[in-house]
């Protein structure tokens, strides 16, 4: 997914931006929601901090590309809680 990002920006959508465009980098920390889930690997009640309430789900790790208008993921990662206790279901072997 990276390598396939990185070449879009450099031949698509770089070329189409202004030199003098501000172009950064995004670290992006999402709840990803898995509320109807009961056998998901990983599965865990992780904290939701739009709503403040404890949800099963991930957290969304994201990293993206900006110039401003357009956003393009580079990598994500979908993460669960370290607390075997926080966790629903362990990985199936």
């Amino acid at each position: 997914m990276l390598l396939l990002s990185c070449g879009l920006i450099e031949t698509k959508v770089d070329p189409l931006t202004e030199e003098d465009r501000v172009k950064v980098l995004i670290f992006d920390d999402s709840f990803f929601s898995r509320t109807r889930s009961k056998t998901v690997e990983l599965l865990a009640k992780v904290h939701d901090h739009t709503t403040g309430k404890y949800v099963r789900g991930f957290r969304m790790l994201t990293l993206g590309w900006s110039d401003g208008n357009t956003f393009i993921p580079l990598c994500f990662s979908l993460l669960s809680s370290h607390k075997k206790s926080s966790r629903y279901v362990e990985i199936m072997a």
